[in-house]
């Protein structure tokens, strides 16, 4: 059995990684400036990082909520959000219709 203070330490870790992807996800949703310079351009609502945010942020609920189950929950937006990026790769996928000109 494990102690209580690896058991504690081991959800401060994962807490935090968590919220670094959550973060990492708004960071592809929104836009960040550095003084004038533009750091990172954002999609913005209508494109896939944002729905992923959505998503991402509801199986984090799903994982604090629902324990054992919510780590499933949450294993499987991942594992949703990994295929969508493999079969992605060099394409940016948005939510927008395209201009019919």
């Amino acid at each position: 059995m494990a102690a209580k203070g690896a058991i504690s330490m081991r959800m401060t870790v994962t807490t935090f990684v968590q919220f670094l992807l959550w973060i990492w996800f708004l960071g592809c949703t929104i836009t960040w400036r550095f003084g004038k310079r533009i750091l990172v351009e954002g999609m913005g609502v209508k494109s896939a990082e944002f729905a992923m945010l959505c998503l991402y942020s509801i199986g984090l609920i799903g994982y604090r909520l629902f324990q054992p189950a919510g780590k499933w929950i949450l294993f499987a937006i991942l594992a949703l959000w990994f295929v969508i990026r493999f079969f992605a790769i060099g394409t940016t996928p948005s939510l927008e219709l395209p201009n019919k000109n």
